[in-house]
């Protein structure tokens, strides 16, 4: 099993030892009045966990990922931007955020996980007003990327997928079958670290 967590700044190195042999491999940040750290806590934490080869994962929202750009790029430890920064399918692919998750994109150290397309789009799947924003994030490459079902949506009112749809729309993004296992089995292990014991 692998697990991200969400841990208090003064979590000690012997609690964060517990969690990894317990299967964690990231800490979750929360963006706005959801959020449970205060962003301001997000260098400590960061370097906190750079050195177990932990992870930084953001659900943020299109107006943080603008605003929290600099300081996400900085960070020293590896960071994964969960739902796409739940850009907004119909602001278009120029919008700023979605422009922002391209940038961050080409840093060494992120990963976008390909989630959640029912919370971008009002649509129903395939989500076809999607396939303009996957063609760009497909045109760089597929060795950070991750796929998640975002099963069981909590709080989410519109349209309820079924996973099976939200995976064929995965294979919708990336046609090439190749990449699929890049997708999800390669970058997976790598990024949650399940090759290591």
């Amino acid at each position: 099993m692998r697990a991200v967590v969400v841990i208090a700044p003064e979590t000690s190195d012997h609690e964060l030892a517990e969690l990894h042999k317990a299967g964690a491999r990231g800490v979750r940040m929360i963006a706005g009045e959801r959020g449970v750290i205060p962003f301001s806590e997000l260098e400590t934490i960061a370097s906190h966990i750079r050195d177990m080869g932990w992870h930084v994962e953001f659900l943020i929202w299109p107006e943080h990922i603008v605003e929290l750009e600099g300081r996400i790029d900085r960070l020293p430890c590896p960071f994964v931007i969960d739902h796409l920064a739940f850009i907004d399918a119909s602001a278009g692919a120029e919008q700023p955020a979605f422009q922002t998750l391209l940038r961050l994109a080409q840093n060494e150290r992120c990963w976008l996980k390909l989630s959640a397309a029912n919370r971008l789009s009002t649509a129903r799947p395939p989500y076809p007003d999607l396939l303009p924003f996957a063609a760009q994030i497909r045109a760089l490459g597929s060795s950070r990327y991750v796929w998640g079902s975002d099963w069981p949506h909590s709080n989410f009112s519109g349209h309820m997928p079924n996973t099976t749809d939200l995976l064929d729309v995965l294979f919708d993004w990336e046609p090439d079958v190749d990449a699929w296992q890049k997708l999800l089995v390669d970058n997976p292990t790598r990024l949650y670290g399940f090759s290591q014991a």
